[in-house]
């Protein structure tokens, strides 16, 4: 798992192939970023190897309060990459290759916080171990596909989905997540081959270059109920055995 001070030093790093990336239509040489970490630790970083996401979100002022705005997302979803490489390419990918947004503008890096998503310690699982195995906000969920793509469920998607439920008053209990999680990413379930869960860790800024703190989404109130239901005794749709299902 990343220290806290590790985690600087990668959103440091990330920011800095943006900046010097920016209006060259490719990514930047990595020489002058990679001063940004100290020796003593590109050599630990570099021996990691892990899935990694990077976020960049836009601080924009509505009325009174400032909102997040994603302004790109990209990742590198298998461990194949040591974990330098894996946040620059994902920072690069982020900022001006997310297919829903253009390219990020020079203006708009100023108002624009970097948020960065590690998963550690896969456990392959079968689908209908989910229920009892995930821990909402905690876990994500990579699925492999008989086509050879992989879909990656981040803790941020379960927090979205839980809230979503709730707020339309449907039921929250493990299975109708799990059911409904796979649903909004055109997961078929015959089309599952592997399933592994991870450890994840996200970090981000609490504004552009300020300080980074570490989020814990397990803790938000929609997963926290689905939590507390996923404690009781209930019939498992993917199973098909009854679960008792233990609060984490």
């Amino acid at each position: 798992m990343l220290s806290l001070e590790d985690a600087i030093l990668l959103i440091r790093y990330a920011r800095c192939i943006i900046e010097s990336s920016i209006g060259k239509g490719k990514i930047c040489d990595d020489r002058e970023c990679i001063a940004v970490i100290p020796r003593r630790k590109i050599e630990e970083l570099s021996s990691i190897k892990t899935p990694v996401f990077v976020s960049l979100e836009k601080l924009v002022q509505d009325g009174s309060v400032i909102k997040r705005v994603l302004r790109g997302s990209m990742g590198v979803p298998r461990p194949t990459l040591d974990l330098l490489c894996a946040v620059k390419y994902a920072a690069y990918y982020a900022a001006f290759c997310d297919p829903r947004k253009g390219p990020l503008r020079p203006s708009e890096l100023r108002s624009c916080v970097i948020e960065l998503t590690v998963l550690f310690h896969s456990t392959q699982v079968k689908l209908e171990e989910l229920p009892e195995r995930l821990t909402p906000g905690y876990h994500s969920v990579v699925v492999e596909l008989s086509s050879g793509d992989v879909v990656v469920l981040l803790p941020h998607v379960q927090v979205e989905l839980a809230e979503k439920l709730q707020e339309s008053g449907v039921i929250l209990d493990m299975d109708t997540f799990i059911r409904e999680l796979l649903k909004c990413k055109l997961v078929k379930v015959e089309d599952v081959t592997s399933v592994y869960l991870y450890d994840t860790q996200i970090f981000y800024e609490l504004y552009p270059r300020g300080q980074v703190i570490e989020r814990r989404l397990y803790r938000n109130r929609a997963l926290e109920i689905l939590q507390r239901r996923a404690s009781c005794e209930i019939h498992s749709e993917f199973g098909n055995i009854k679960t008792r299902y233990i609060l984490r």
